[in-house]
This record gives C-alpha cells, structure tokens and sequence, in this order.
C-alpha cells in the first residue's frame, strides 16, 4: 500500500490515519480529476486566471500596520554595516586618537593632561564595534581574547583586527529617537551651522552631565595643580572632534559635578536649560551609581526609576536633542579593601599577567548599572555609548587586562578618559555613515517614535524664578551673603568656601558648645510668630522670588559624615509697627517651619535636593501676599509679574542634631550643614 505525505502525494487526494496519509477509493480520486485539470489549465493562462480573481480582496488582507511593519524594516536594512564599512571607520577614529596623543605630548601643557603610570593604548576594532548601540544582541557577548589585547598603537592604525579575531557578522544600528536626532544634528559638521535666531554661525553644542569621573579627577597620581576637566573624558572628546572636523566645529560644555546622580541632575535641570539651545546631552552616572552588595535590588529600582524620569525630560527638552548615555563601571584596582567594603565575601580578582602581575579587583555589582538603566532608556528611545560593553562585555569574564582598561578606583587616569571618548568618537561617525537612512527613518511621519507621558518631578524647575547656586571650581557667592553681613555689621557661622577639591557651597560648621551661637528652636521661638534672625549667629537669610508652582527646591550636601547635621527652614517677611520697630514674621499662617537633614546612613557623598511645595499654604493677613489662581499662573499675558511672591528665605543650623553631637563626646560635637543651591519656580 502507498504511504506518502500529502505533500508528496502525486494523485492529489487522501486522508490521515493513525498519522499518515492514505489513498481514499479511486472513486473518490476519479472525482477530482476535473477540479485538478481546471486548477492546472488556470495556472497554464494565469493571465486568465487572475482576471476572474478579486485581488482587491487579497489585498485588504495585509493591513496598514504590516505595510508600516515591512516599510520600516526595509529601511531598516539600511542601517546594517557591513566589515569594511565598521573596519574603516574604527582604523579612522584611531587615527584621529593617535595623532591627537602624539600632538598633545609635543605641548609641555597639554602634555600634563594625558600623563598616567601605563602605557597609551588604543581600543581594537571588535571593541569599538561592541561599544556601538546596536540591534543585535550577539555582538554584546564576544570575549576579548588575551591575544586580541595585545597593543601595538602603529598596527591598530593600519590594520585594527588581530589574526584571530574578527567583527560580528551582523551588525545593524539601533533605531532609536536618539540616533535619528544625532543624525540630524550631526549635519551641521559637514556644512556651516547657522543659528537662525542670532544669525551667526555656532557650533555644534554638546552638554555633559555626570559625577566626579567625568569632572576628570583621578585617584593614582593626581596633581592638584591641573585643572581635571582637561583630563576628563569630555574634553578629550572635544579634542578628537576638533581634529576630524575643525577647531570651530565643536563646543562641549561639561557640567559634572562631584558626587552626582540622576537625581542630582533632575533637581539641577534649571541649569542645565540655561545653556540651551544645544545639540546633544551625554549623560554619565554609572561610576556614582555605584553600591553595596546588599542593596542591590533597591538600589536597581532606584535606577531605573530615576533614569527613567531624567532620561524622559531630557528628551522633552526644547530643540529635540540627542541624549545618549555613556555606560561605564567602576573598580577597586587593587585596593582589596575597597572591595571588601562593598562587597564582603564577593569581591573578585584578575591577575594581569600580561605586564606587572598585579591583582585587580572588583564587585560584581559595579558591572550592573548599565543593566538597570535599560528599560528607562528604551522607554524613552534613547542611546547609548558603552565603554563597558568594549572591554569588559561579560561580568563572569573579565579581561586580562582589566585594570590598565580602567586605572583607577571611581576616577580612573587620563588613557581610560581617552579610550571613553574614542567610543563616542566611533559612535559619532557611525552615526554619520547611516545618516542618510537615519534622517529618512526621522522624517517617516507614519512611523513616528512617541515619547511617553511622564508626570513631571516635582524635583523639576525649567523655568526659575530665583536660582542661586554653587557652582564647581566657582569661588564667586552668588548670594553675596559676606556683604550682607557686613552691611548688617555682623557675623554668621554661614560661609561660602570649598571644604574638599574645590567643591563650594554655603557652610555652617559650629560645635554644638558654641558660645557664640544662640541655639534656640524656631518653632518655639516666639508666641507672636516673630524671630529676629539678624542677630543670629546660626542664620542663614536671603530674599527670593516664587513664582506660580509655589516650589522651592534646596539642594543640599548629603554625606554619611557624622557631622552632617539638620537645619530649619522657613519664609517671613518683615513687619513694621508704627512705632518705627520692625521684625521678622512667618509669612504663612500657622507659622510652618521644615527641618532638612544633610546625614544618610548609606556611605555616600551626594548633591541632594529637597522640594519644599507651597502652594498649599496661606498666606497671613499681616503678610498681605496670597496666591494667584491657577488661570492667572497658565495665563502669562494676563498675570505677568502679579504671579511673583517675594518673600525671606531663612535656614537656621540646629545644634546637636548631627549623630556626632548626639554621641555626647564633647571633642567631637561638631554639627555641619553644606547648601548647594536654592531654585524657585
């Protein structure tokens, strides 16, 4: 008996039993013989055929959406690179990094800025190109092999790839909102750029925010005597860009701050607006997203939550830039103590034995951030530049030579600066080879990428009103607060200086035996609500401004210190009684008072900001001032000034309230605050 499959089958009929196919009765084949021969004579004049088919019908099959779908999949094809295209734009950007280097070393000043304790290296082909922001996951988990780090400066410039390695076979770009702006923004390299509202041509501006590593310190032979933005990663950028593209080409602005964090720079987004219009925001808070073991798991929603947030305003940002976040990690180089505070009883190490076989050593969840932040960036289309993903792109296989790859504990030396840049520099002009299919992607109106509807922070103030901030490497008071006292003829714990690296803010430091001070509680300082700070030791003052939000955000020094202590905050206005007297009263009724903390329990040392929402708070009679109504706010044209409140800022140091004060050791009852800044809107 036959037993063929049916798609096999010559004579066209069966049916299946016991999971094969059978011959029906040759009756019931006889039966078909016509259908068949009519099937087969259509296909003979298939000219005829279609004719008395309705392929209108098989047409409204495929919907809008799947034309949409295979639309942009064919375009998407386009941003497919091939070897050579990938090879040559790697030899390129090494190129530029050498001849950068070499150039630098010839200038006795410049020279300082790339001096470290390795040698100078140059990143391989197959690391560039895992760098890249890509749809493919497989170029993501290549290890390098220890042959591949073998570093030659001159053989990487003329031929990037080593014998044994070799790039993926598929490399496509990512399509992402990021990407399609940056290709557009990158246009104004090839031509000159004209500000269409001044009329005068500008750079390209790129914005950067991080923390200390991006601000450029180091922690193995630092000089105090340079300026680390010249070290920093950042400028070198700007140095290789200069190089491809001209000295006029390229502006970068670096705003990083030690110690900040996502959150930092949501509370600090004022700051980052008034250098707008800008092209680009590449944000870096890997190495200060940093830590302990145990915490990981909040420390991950933390991340996500925050970048999340960050990511999305930057992106709503006027102007549409291109946001890309720069993904790092951290080490404890050889610091096995440094791991074991993070990471007691999980620190790893990988003996470099290519050189000095020295130990490096590092936690596991320094390699993480990158991780944690990747559902916040795709939410938001944003790209990334990852340095981690070049050299270290699996957390159970660390390269060889993992510690020249990052020199340093959180703030490595000048080449890992170098290599960092080079990534961006790579990036840059992959960027630019795909621009053509990228701005084409950017105009599809059918295939728009929508940003999501993210309530704002109420950390956010893109408009301030008042805005008085220290600024990093700034000695200038934008608060003037030491004329004040002089014209006030008196003294205030409070001052304006640097207690570490040049980082400045508003300090009261102050034992908690002061005999200068007058310690007192505002909250229970008067039974008439009125509090004479003029002759208060321990006061901060100053007049501000609060427009229609009734928002005040206070950015302050949070530190595992124990000195770190508390503050009270409050508003007043001055009252003046017809006997010539005046004093100071709470300009909200109920006389409410905050108190601010500066100390943490986790070990960390972090710009904070602290929101203080008004709104919900009346005004007192005597104070004459009240709120306008949310039409009057919207309505600008109508409102004008009539939405600004003027009203006394008042911080006052509480002594004994830092967990040093509390221990009761009299030698070490020392309370301290640091303010950072005070933004209203």
């Amino acid at each position: 008996m036959m037993q063929k499959s049916l798609s096999t089958h010559s004579n066209g009929a069966g049916k299946k039993e016991g999971g094969r196919w059978r011959c029906t009765s040759y009756a019931r084949t006889k039966s078909l013989v016509k259908p068949i021969i009519l099937i087969l004579l259509c296909l003979m004049q298939l000219h005829i055929c279609v004719n008395h088919l309705d392929l209108d019908m098989f047409a409204m099959v495929t919907t809008t959406e799947d034309k949409r779908a295979t639309d942009n999949a064919g375009k998407g094809n386009d941003l497919i690179f091939t070897n050579d295209q990938l090879e040559k734009i790697c030899n390129v950007t090494n190129a530029i990094v050498h001849k950068t280097h070499e150039e630098s070393l010839q200038s006795q000043e410049e020279s300082m800025h790339w001096k470290q304790t390795l040698p100078f290296f140059l990143l391989t082909c197959q690391e560039l190109t895992r760098s890249l922001h890509t749809s493919t996951s497989t170029i993501h988990t290549i290890s390098s092999s220890s042959t591949a780090l073998e570093r030659n400066e001159d053989a990487i410039i003329t031929s990037s790839l080593k014998d044994n390695e070799s790039l993926p076979a598929l490399t496509m770009l990512d399509n992402n909102l990021s990407f399609q702006r940056l290709a557009q923004k990158l246009q104004t390299l090839q031509y000159d750029f004209i500000d269409t509202n001044s009329h005068h041509q500008r750079p390209l501006k790129i914005i950067v925010i991080g923390g200390s590593m991006t601000t450029g310190h180091v922690d193995i032979g630092r000089n105090d005597t340079l300026n680390p933005r010249n070290i920093a990663w950042p400028r070198k950028l700007e140095l290789f860009m200069h190089q491809k593209w001209g000295n006029q080409s390229v502006q970068i602005i670096n705003l990083a701050e030690g110690g900040a964090d996502e959150n930092t720079w949501i509370a600090r987004m004022d700051v980052i607006m008034s250098y707008a219009p800008f092209d680009i925001v590449l944000v870096e808070s890997a190495v200060n997203d940093q830590c302990k073991a145990k915490d990981q798991i909040s420390k991950a929603k933390e991340v996500d939550s925050s970048s999340h947030i960050l990511l999305n305003t930057l992106m709503k940002f006027p102007h549409d830039p291109a946001v890309i976040s720069v993904e790092l990690f951290r080490l404890a180089y050889t610091d096995l103590r440094d791991a074991r505070r993070h990471c007691p009883g999980a620190e790893q190490q990988v003996k470099d034995g290519t050189a000095s076989n020295q130990i490096c050593t590092y936690c596991p969840q320094w390699w993480k951030p990158q991780e944690w932040r990747k559902k916040a960036r795709e939410r938001n289309s944003v790209a990334y530049a990852s340095y981690k993903d070049a050299v270290w792109p699996e957390l159970d296989h660390p390269p060889e030579r993992l510690c020249q790859y990052w020199s340093g504990l959180s703030h490595p030396q000048a080449g890992t600066h170098a290599l960092v840049a080079s990534t961006l520099l790579f990036q840059f002009m992959a960027v630019l080879e795909k621009q053509d299919a990228l701005v084409e992607l950017a105009n599809d109106t059918d295939n728009k990428i929508a940003l999501e509807d993210v309530e704002t922070s109420v950390n956010v103030c893109l408009k301030p009103i008042s805005s008085f901030r220290a600024l990093l490497e700034d000695p200038n008071d934008p608060m003037q607060l030491e004329a004040h006292a002089q014209m006030q003829n008196r003294s205030s714990c409070w001052t304006f200086r640097a207690d570490v690296r040049q980082k400045y803010g508003w300090i009261c430091e102050e034992s908690k035996n002061s005999t200068t001070a007058l310690n007192y509680d505002v909250t229970n300082a008067n039974i008439n609500n009125s509090v004479e700070p003029e002759q208060d030791y321990l006061h901060l003052r100053k007049e501000l401004q609060i427009g229609g939000d009734g928002k005040v955000i206070i950015s302050r020094l949070v530190s595992y210190d124990e000195r770190m202590a508390v503050v009270q905050v409050w508003f007043s206005h001055t009252v003046k009684y017809p006997n010539g007297t005046k004093t100071e009263e709470n300009v909200f009724a109920g006389s409410p008072v905050w108190k601010v903390t500066s100390w943490s329990r986790q070990q960390i040392s972090i710009p904070q900001p602290e929101t203080l929402l008004l709104m919900g708070y009346t005004f007192t009679e005597a104070s004459k001032k009240s709120w306008k109504t949310h039409g009057d706010i919207t309505n600008k044209s109508k409102a004008g000034n009539s939405t600004i409140v003027l009203v006394t800022f008042n911080m006052k140091l509480m002594l004994g309230s830092s967990p040093a004060s509390k221990k009761g050791d009299d030698t070490k009852s020392v309370d301290k605050f640091k303010l950072l800044g005070v933004v209203t809107c």
